[in-house]
């Protein structure tokens, strides 16, 4: 039952009033009720309590479906369904009403569908109480007998209405479908019982035009995942404007796999005859051909349709017909297997000779037919010669050879094996080998037996490979040997042994490892001298790049040591013109010689760094920084610049050269106070951590920095990187040059107008 909603309030009208309309309706003799779309009572009237026994009260928002008996719901529903999927101006359909007291009323609803109407949104439902005549008693005997027959027969009864669910299933229904109820089939729409919606589509397009569907096959769905084959046969039928279908279901499934069984068998048999290479023949009780294969034909010269129907006397010599007759009506006779040696002559007149193997077969129906199987004897006999001189050649190149060759079944028996085979495995194992016996039980307890079983199985697989194992058994120690496996392949492309062929490659492996090891001394010799190729590259480059240095040391040697000594003579000559300002000369020439000497030292240095031999020594880092500082107060930006040292791990010892480590921290700290701020105040920040492997020294001023696309350029031989530059153009180089002869690493960052950051990470000697 649906959960109860509000009703809506009757719309009034000009013409009768809600209450006078309301009157009226309590005092007609057959019950009114008004319904939405849903199916949800909004009114009813007082008539029904004499009807059914229900007070408007007791129906108002209650679903419509409470009126109807238990086992007639689903119909009311379908019909309320109908109607508001497709409106019909009035209908009128017969079902049995629940009294309040239990008890089922035969009852006529006449509908009568106003949802379209604005006065009114609704369905008008009349309810009339019928007489229950002996008609719809009958009918209801004629319902249970027929309910009684449906569930007591073995095919799967149902009734349901077309676009809908299903309204009745009978008991071997639910058992076809693994449903335990008529509630669970109502959930369950016709397309889920099929595997493929598709079929179900199929069938229900023939029952729409034909009305009727008979004995249609389909694969259906059990729940549970299970399946079974049906035929389904429907009808659809039209009752009060509903269209419905009935329709039963027969389990075919063993049927199914019956036929399924019979067709393979058929199929295999014709297989089987049509790809057997020997001849095949069945004739039935009177001589005649009902059956052979391809291989007849071709061995008869005839074809499939002089055959069929006729006997041998329609074809052959009546002397060896007559032999014919004579042996297959002995097998119709007694059922006895016989062998015999025949012989044909064919229409071109050869004679082939055969061995034909003949039985008897009965059907169920007592028919007997003769199978007959040749062997045409007549190439065999001229084959035999011929594998008999082949097997001669074949045992002959077996031993000659020096492998030792051998074959085995599926079950690792010897089939076949040469004289050196039998001999080594009496040299080794002391085993006397002979064809059936096991070719591994003498292996027992052996290391070989391992790693033979395991190859031989992989070749029964079908694999063809080569390996190659160690043998060390007392009598044959420290032996190599390889071994060939090819799979033998029987009928069907299945494996039926195993062709090993097994070869001594002891001097040849001794060969390969005494040929490894010069191969790895000459790829020794071949890394060696790669290296000798790499550092002599390294070399070239770098006396290369000494030579352009040197280039630029002589151009800019001349040229820096040259302009001061210009400067300084020209200062002379203007002293001895103008005697009274000769301090002020002095002071100038003063400057440039700082500077000579400046570039001087840059120029040791340079010379030091780079050729000088590293001699590590512990370095107190703290002290040397601050000596560094001390030697550095003849500059006149010195006393602008606040310097800070900071110094972690000074009681590690640190060792390194001396002489460039002092170059490095002197060069970086001279930049510092060289290249101030006179607009900030200046300060430098020197950060030293030292441990067991390496120490770090960062740089930080806040000086006026270097521009971005000078940074990648500050280590470059003579390259300044601000028009205010007072050096050589040698100090970042040279610091470069000595962190790499050290093998430590130098980042530098900086900012234009901001500052400059410089760490230099040395390892600890």
């Amino acid at each position: 039952m649906g959960k109860p909603v509000k009703s809506k309030r009757l719309k009034k009208t000009p013409s009768i009033k809600a209450g006078r309309f309301a009157a009226i309706v309590d005092h007609l003799s057959d019950g009114i009720i008004l319904m939405d779309a849903s199916g949800v009572i909004q009114f009813a009237n007082a008539a029904l309590k004499s009807k059914l026994g229900y007070s408007p009260k007791d129906l108002s928002g209650q679903p419509v479906s409470k009126l109807a008996y238990h086992e007639d719901v689903p119909i009311l529903q379908e019909k309320i369904k109908s109607l508001s999927n497709k409106p019909e101006p009035q209908t009128v359909s017969t079902f049995r009403s629940l009294h309040k007291n239990g008890a089922p009323v035969w009852t006529e609803y006449s509908f009568n569908n106003q949802l379209s109407n604005r006065e009114i949104e609704a369905i008008i439902v009349t309810i009339k109480a019928l007489q229950q005549k002996p008609a719809y008693e009958n009918a209801a005997k004629s319902r249970k007998l027929l309910s009684t027959i449906s569930d007591n027969i073995a095919d799967g009864i149902f009734l349901g209405v077309m676009g809908g669910s299903f309204q009745f299933v009978n008991r071997a229904f639910l058992k076809l479908s693994g449903y335990e109820t008529l509630e669970q089939m109502r959930h369950v729409k016709p397309y889920h019982l099929f595997v493929q919606t598709r079929r179900w589509s199929e069938i229900k397009g023939l029952l729409k035009r034909n009305k009727s569907v008979r004995n249609e096959q389909a694969l259906f769905n059990r729940k549970g995942g299970e399946s079974f084959w049906g035929t389904i046969s429907l009808t659809a039928f039209r009752d009060n404007g509903q269209e419905y279908f009935v329709g039963s279901v027969q389990d075919i499934t063993r049927q199914k796999i019956a036929e399924k069984q019979l067709h393979e068998s058929r199929n295999f048999l014709d297989n089987v005859m049509r790809t057997v290479a020997a001849p095949i023949f069945v004739k039935d009780s009177k001589h005649r051909h009902v059956m052979f294969n391809d291989a007849f034909c071709w061995f008869t010269d005839l074809s499939r349709r002089e055959l069929l129907g006729k006997t041998d006397y329609d074809f052959f010599s009546k002397e060896d017909c007559d032999e014919y007759w004579k042996i297959d009506s002995h097998v119709l006779r007694t059922g006895k297997v016989v062998l015999n040696h025949e012989k044909i002559t064919l229409k071109d007149g050869k004679t082939k000779h055969m061995l034909t193997v003949k039985s008897r077969y009965v059907n169920d129906e007592g028919d007997k037919f003769v199978i007959g199987f040749i062997t045409d004897i007549t190439e065999i006999r001229k084959h035999e010669e011929e594998i008999s001189a082949l097997n001669a050649n074949l045992m002959g190149v077996m031993e000659s050879t020096q492998e030792s060759i051998y074959a085995i079944d599926t079950q690792f028996r010897y089939v076949a094996f040469n004289k050196n085979h039998a001999r080594m495995a009496k040299l080794i194992y002391g085993a006397t080998i002979k064809i059936g016996s096991s070719s591994v039980d003498y292996l027992k307890g052996t290391k070989e037996e391992t790693w033979l079983v395991a190859e031989l199985r992989r070749a029964l697989k079908g694999e063809n490979f080569v390996s190659e194992q160690r043998i060390n058994q007392s009598r044959y120690r420290d032996k190599y040997v390889e071994t060939t496996y090819n799979p033998i392949f029987g009928a069907k492309n299945t494996v039926t042994g195993v062709a090993v062929f097994v070869r001594d490659v002891t001097q040849r492996r001794k060969s390969e490892e005494k040929l490894k090891i010069l191969n790895d001394d000459l790829a020794a010799q071949n890394r060696k001298l790669a290296i000798q190729e790499e550092d002599l590259k390294s070399t070239l480059e770098e006396l290369s790049e000494r030579n352009f240095e040197l280039d630029q040391l002589m151009y800019k040697t001349s040229h820096d040591l040259r302009s001061p000594l210009s400067s300084i003579l020209g200062l002379v000559n203007l002293a001895n013109l103008d005697p009274n300002n000769y301090l002020i000369y002095l002071n100038k020439i003063e400057g440039r010689i700082k500077k000579l000497d400046e570039f001087i030292r840059s120029m040791l240095n340079y010379g030091r760094v780079n050729r000088g031999e590293i001699h590590f020594e512990e370095i107190a880092l703290e002290k040397l920084i601050h000596d560094c500082i001390r030697e550095l107060d003849h500059l006149e930006n010195f006393a602008a610049v606040k310097t800070e040292v900071r110094v972690k791990g000074s009681n590690k010892p640190f060792k390194s050269d001396l002489l460039r480590i002092r170059i490095i921290i002197g060069n970086i700290i001279s930049n510092a106070y060289k290249y101030y701020n006179p607009m900030a105040k200046s300060r430098l920040k020197i950060d030293v951590t030292i441990n067991t492997t390496s120490a770090q020294i960062i740089f930080r001023d806040n000086g006026i920095g270097i521009k971005r696309e000078h940074l990648r350029k500050i280590f470059d031989m003579f390259y300044r990187a601000t028009e205010k530059s007072q050096g050589s153009g040698l100090g970042m180089y040279i610091v470069k040059q000595a962190v790499d002869k050290l093998k430590g690493t130098i980042q530098v960052k900086s900012t234009f107008g901001k500052g400059t950051e410089i760490k230099i990470a040395l390892p600890n000697n």
